[in-house]
């Protein structure tokens, strides 16, 4: 909701900062506390593919802001991609699995429909007027202190933005559910790359800053460091969880 509404106003670089800077919590914020809650082994092949599906996805987002933005035909090729991930994903029943865990999860007991849909109308009014105000609203902020509003978008907006996945991790990792856990943090980062950014283009090319040619680099690196994880058998969990968590301090600190 507000890239695309950050789109629609001609902001897109907030919507790009934003995206950047909840990738960049996603895999080292979230993934320590993960680790600190529980010790992270990761089971099967497609975590660690995916990580490189996730690391070509980060280059060519580099790539393609090299000249200093993102075209709408550039767009449209990332959400190519998305699709082709998302039919890929399915050849590996991943999206089978999720389903059946989700119906197993939510099958007992009667479903209150008009509390259901009511739940669904609030929270997607929520998310309308969260994106209609929080664009506005930290351009205001970012002239009221004279800091580029790239900066503000990468750390306290995006901060917000992974609130979702930071219950799904806390949740996961206390039950041990590890696939899941991984998954959100890799999913959520290819969706944010892939289909937000690509949806936000192609209403309107993105501008790319230099503030943001200095954070795609580190994306990538911390992208880089996250697969290193992810081939590992972590023991010390609470030693091996602060070190992800340092990078983003490191990250909110430049």
């Amino acid at each position: 909701s507000i890239a695309i509404s950050a789109s629609i106003k001609k902001e897109g670089i907030l919507s790009l900062s934003n995206l950047v800077g909840a990738s960049i919590a996603n895999i080292t914020l979230l993934l320590g506390l993960g680790t600190i809650i529980n010790t992270i082994k990761s089971k099967g092949t497609i975590f660690k593919r995916d990580s490189i599906i996730l690391i070509f996805i980060t280059i060519l987002i580099f790539i393609f802001s090299l000249d200093k933005n993102i075209s709408k035909i550039e767009g449209i090729v990332l959400l190519i991609f998305f699709i082709y991930y998302l039919i890929d994903l399915a050849k590996y029943n991943y999206f089978y699995q999720k389903i059946y865990y989700h119906k197993k999860r939510y099958q007992y007991g009667k479903i209150n429909l008009p509390l259901q849909l009511l739940a669904t109308l609030f929270g997607m009014l929520l998310l309308y007027l969260g994106a209609k105000y929080i664009i506005p609203s930290t351009i205001n902020i970012s002239n009221y202190f004279k800091i580029p509003e790239e900066i503000i978008a990468l750390s306290i907006i995006s901060l917000g933005t992974t609130l979702p996945e930071l219950t799904v991790t806390i949740i996961a990792a206390r039950k041990r559910l590890i696939n899941l856990f991984l998954g959100n943090l890799i999913g959520s980062n290819i969706t944010n790359l892939l289909l937000i950014v690509g949806l936000a283009s192609v209403i309107n090319q993105i501008s790319i800053t230099k503030i943001i040619l200095i954070y795609l680099p580190y994306l990538l690196f911390v992208t880089l460091f996250f697969t290193l994880f992810l081939r590992k058998t972590w023991k010390n969990r609470i030693v091996q969880g602060f070190i992800p968590i340092l990078f983003y301090i490191i990250f909110i600190i430049i």
